[in-house]
C-alpha cells in the first residue's frame, strides 16, 4: 500500500495581503498620487491626459477623473489580481505599474473603493468595501461588488 504523501505549497491570505499593502498608503496624497499616476499612464495613443482631482472634505470623499483608456471586463479582473502581471509592460510598454498595488492603495486612507470605467462604449462600475475585507478569515478570494457591468453608454472613456 502506496502513503499518501501532502504536499508543500504556497498560499496566500488576500485580505491580509490587501491590508499589509494597503498600509504602505499612510497618507491622502499618497492614494491620490497613485491613482493620478494611473490616470497619466494608461491612455491611448495620441491622448493628452487630463486628470482631475475632486476633494469633498466635508463628505470626505476624494474622486479622481481622467480620459484614460478605461477598463473592459478583462482589464477589470485583471486590476483585482494580488501582484498581477502588468498587462502593459508585457506587451512592450514601459510605465511605473509594477505590482498592482492600486486596488489596496485605497484602504490606506478609506473604507471604499468604488471604480467607474468607460471603455469601447461600455460602462462598469464595481466597489470594493473594507468590511468585505476584513470579513475573510481564510485564503479565500475577496468578492468585488458590481453594480454596472457593459451598460452602453455615450459617455468618454475615463
Amino acid at each position: 500500500m502506496e502513503e499518501k504523501v501532502d504536499n508543500v505549497v504556497v498560499k496566500s491570505h488576500v485580505a491580509r495581503d490587501l491590508l499589509q499593502n494597503a498600509a504602505l498608503f499612510k497618507t491622502d496624497k499618497l492614494v491620490v498620487w497613485e491613482y493620478v499616476s494611473n490616470g497619466l499612464q494608461y491612455i491611448d495613443h495620441g491622448t493628452s491626459p487630463l486628470v482631475k482631482v475632486i476633494l469633498d472634505s466635508k463628505r470626505k470623499v476624494i474622486r479622481i477623473a481622467d480620459n484614460g483608456r478605461g477598463m473592459d471586463w478583462a482589464g477589470i479582473q485583471n486590476f483585482f489580481v494580488m501582484h498581477g502581471e502588468n498587462i502593459d509592460r508585457k506587451e512592450g510598454r514601459a510605465g511605473r505599474g509594477r505590482y498592482g498595488t492600486g486596488k489596496s492603495a485605497a484602504f490606506g486612507i478609506a473604507d471604499l473603493l468604488r471604480i467607474t470605467t468607460v471603455r469601447k462604449g461600455k460602462k462598469f462600475d464595481v466597489e470594493l468595501f473594507r468590511s468585505d475585507i476584513e470579513k475573510i478569515s481564510s485564503g479565500e478570494p475577496i468578492p468585488v461588488r458590481t453594480t454596472q457591468r457593459g451598460v452602453p453608454t455615450d459617455q468618454m472613456e475615463q
